[in-house]
């Protein structure tokens, strides 16, 4: 199953909403239409433009991005990861400027045209951070203190996922870190790819800590939107101890497609 901006996996209960909202789908490109497995910068740059200079931007074609390949796969013990478990950018094809990350780069390049930028992820954590134990940030846990190595998740690049136990402490800080970093990198969209029924707790880990952290968190980030085939939010997010009115604050209108 594909998951767009955080959206939510389709579970029993869920209820369609007639409010507006997502009628006209979400316009614009993404690399594994064109580029697939070999995504660069300078391409990705090359192709905002070329959406920005034909007249399509003005019509709502908005959203360039960003899907597999752009992370380092070594092989299929994962993706390579940071300090704190998290892939790390592939900067042969998306080189850094100075201090800053490559995607960041390329999101910057995009705003500046007016457009929005989506990127690629798979649930789970790396075999690598496992290994590694890497600590998770911001708490006093460790990978392996979350991880199930016996069960595999979905990544059609590297391999080499695990699932993460969302009952265990620091799982759902693990994941707000993902989110932070994104956050950080300017993302607008995020596509959750190799998703099953399986799948949702990460979904829930992700989209209700969105919820709260687009209300909190400072400057850009990554928003909850009203998806139609997402849970029904409430009931999902209050379980997380996040009130209704937050999370209303935080649905953004036309934050869902389909590939």
């Amino acid at each position: 199953m594909l998951i767009a901006l955080l959206a939510g996996v389709a579970l029993q209960n869920t209820s369609a909403e007639d409010n507006g909202l997502e009628r006209t789908p979400v316009l614009g490109w993404s690399s594994w239409s064109f580029l697939r497995q070999h995504p660069t910068a300078a391409q990705m740059k090359a192709q905002a433009l070329a959406l920005h200079n034909s007249g399509l931007q003005k019509t709502g074609y908005e959203y360039v991005n960003l899907d597999d390949f752009w992370y380092q796969c070594p092989g299929p013990h994962g993706p390579n990861v940071d300090p704190n478990g998290r892939w790390v950018t592939d900067s042969s094809r998306f080189p850094a400027e100075g201090d800053t990350d490559g995607i960041k780069v390329v999101a910057d390049y995009i705003h500046s045209l007016g457009m929005k930028f989506g990127i690629y992820v798979t649930p789970g954590i790396s075999k690598q951070a496992v290994s590694r134990n890497t600590p998770i940030k911001g708490t006093s846990y460790t990978a392996a203190e979350i991880a199930e190595p016996s069960v595999k998740e979905n990544n059609y690049n590297c391999k080499g996922m695990v699932r993460i136990d969302y009952n265990k402490p620091g799982a759902q800080e693990y994941t707000n870190s993902w989110v932070d970093m994104l956050a950080a990198w300017n993302i607008d969209y995020i596509k959750i790819d190799g998703m099953t029924d399986s799948n949702a707790d990460d979904v829930k880990a992700v989209e209700c800590y969105t919820a709260k952290r687009a209300v909190h968190g400072p400057g850009r980030h990554a928003g909850a939107p009203y998806n139609r085939y997402r849970p029904d939010i409430d009931e999902v997010c209050e379980s997380m101890g996040i009130p209704a009115r937050r999370r209303m604050l935080s649905l953004r209108k036309g934050r869902e497609a389909t590939r």
